[in-house]
């Protein structure tokens, strides 16, 4: 087993087979295919939590019944309607069915009954001679998935079983499903956006909402490898909006170019990658209009949901070596120490000497040059907030004193020791021994 405190074998929870083409792929060998799979791990599976779906079972089962053959409900009468009911567009399916004392019925080949008390039924709609939707032998193989309805007179109604998806459950299930799944509304949401095909292939919006629902953390911080066209994002933002959650997220996209941006490349070769990548083409721009709101395919203005969206690039750096390799990593940092932080807003700034950023509960102060503290606490001083501060070092350390008067602040941590501590786990992870990943 695995440790338990990485994402493996040990903490394996399920495969669950995703239902995204009821239809079937019939480009596949042999068979079309419905489904893809969904791998469910946990960090750590003995602290997993797994949440439940908000299904009102008793309602849902208020409507179905239960035989040997499993749940039932009445569906569409036997006698058939439409343009192809009469009788002489279909003479096979016109016959009697004969019904016994104790309701049972029965048909014959010679449409004679087998007792002159059995009860005889034509299917005849308003003395018009009509056709039964079923043929003697599905009626009599089937007869235990016909309701017989007697009120004056016999009916007969098809038991409607469930279909897939039909009998929801609070607990999720190991075959996911749900229509909307279906791989077609996540290329009709993109379009109803972008008003054209911007992106192959874009996962449902409504799989990914369902799946990031399951793990019960209303203050999780959702990660991405592979964003795409930002559905994960969008996803985070509409779950967000409907429970009162404070979920954040991370997309991490290589803004390749996918079979439209290929397309599009071909057709227009003045065009930078930049433009139809995936990432400022299809996925920044996507979570920026839900943000701030847009006019959809139907001319509707469409309110944003809020919220703050930051676009960063990143970068191979070399390994850290010299004091000027310390301090170019420092100044191109930042962005990362905000991530760590979750704090935004910049506040102040005096260039190559410190900046201050803000969310609505802390503060990180970030001091790149040690002769700017002085100036810092000063300017420091008009913010209550609790503050965490990072301050460049050469040698890993630094002078309590120095911020002895700041009554607010939590923390003090010498950079670039701390980014180095985080890009060593990353190094021994990738095990790349000349490079390190820097944001």
């Amino acid at each position: 087993m695995d440790d338990p405190s990485f994402f493996g074998e040990g903490n394996f929870i399920a495969m669950l087979p995703t239902v995204m083409n009821l239809k079937g792929n019939n480009d596949q060998f042999g068979f079309a295919g419905t489904h893809e799979y969904t791998l469910i791990y946990a960090k750590n599976k003995t602290l997993a939590k797994i949440n439940e779906f908000d299904v009102d079972e008793k309602e849902v089962m208020e409507k179905w019944n239960e035989d040997e053959y499993g749940f039932y409900k009445k569906g569409a009468n036997l006698k058939a309607t439409g343009t192809n009911a009469p009788r002489e567009k279909r003479p096979n399916l016109f016959y009697p069915i004969f019904f016994k004392s104790n309701g049972d019925f029965y048909t014959t080949k010679n449409d004679k009954p087998l007792s002159k008390k059995d009860k005889i039924i034509y299917p005849i709609t308003d003395n018009k001679e009509m056709s039964w939707r079923w043929s003697k032998k599905k009626l009599n193989d089937e007869n235990h998935n016909v309701i017989v309805s007697l009120n004056g007179i016999y009916s007969l109604y098809k038991k409607q079983r469930p279909q897939l998806g039909d009998l929801p459950t609070k607990k999720p299930k190991t075959l996911f499903y749900k229509p909307e799944y279906s791989s077609g509304n996540g290329t009709a949401q993109l379009k109803e956006m972008f008003e054209d095909k911007v992106f192959d292939n874009p996962k449902p919006l409504q799989l990914i909402k369902d799946i990031l629902y399951l793990t019960g953390n209303k203050d999780a911080t959702i990660l991405d490898f592979m964003a795409g066209s930002g559905t994960t994002g969008l996803a985070t933002l509409l779950l967000n909006q409907e429970d009162q959650g404070n979920r954040k997220f991370l997309l991490c996209t290589n803004n390749e170019l996918n079979g439209v941006g290929s397309k599009l490349a071909k057709d227009n070769p003045k065009l930078k990658k930049e433009e139809i990548g995936i990432c400022q083409r299809v996925c920044y721009p996507r979570i920026e209009r839900v943000m701030n709101g847009y006019t959809n395919l139907k001319k509707q203005k469409i309110n944003g949901l809020g919220g703050n969206l930051h676009y960063y690039k990143t970068d191979f750096v070399n390994q850290v070596r010299t004091d000027t390799d310390k301090r170019k990593l420092v100044n191109k940092s930042t962005e990362m120490l905000c991530l760590t932080e979750n704090t935004f807003n910049k506040v102040l700034e005096e260039k190559n000497l410190y900046a201050v950023f803000q969310n609505s509960e802390k503060i990180t102060g970030i001091i790149y040059d040690e002769d700017a503290i002085d100036d810092f606490n000063t300017a420091i001083k008009k913010l209550k907030k609790p503050l965490t501060i990072y301050i460049f070092s050469y040698d890993h350390t630094y002078n309590e004193e120095d911020f002895e008067n700041i009554a607010n602040h939590v923390e003090v941590k010498p950079i670039p020791e701390v980014i180095l501590n985080i890009y060593r786990k990353i190094y021994k992870k990738i095990r790349k021994p000349k490079q390190l990943w820097k944001i």
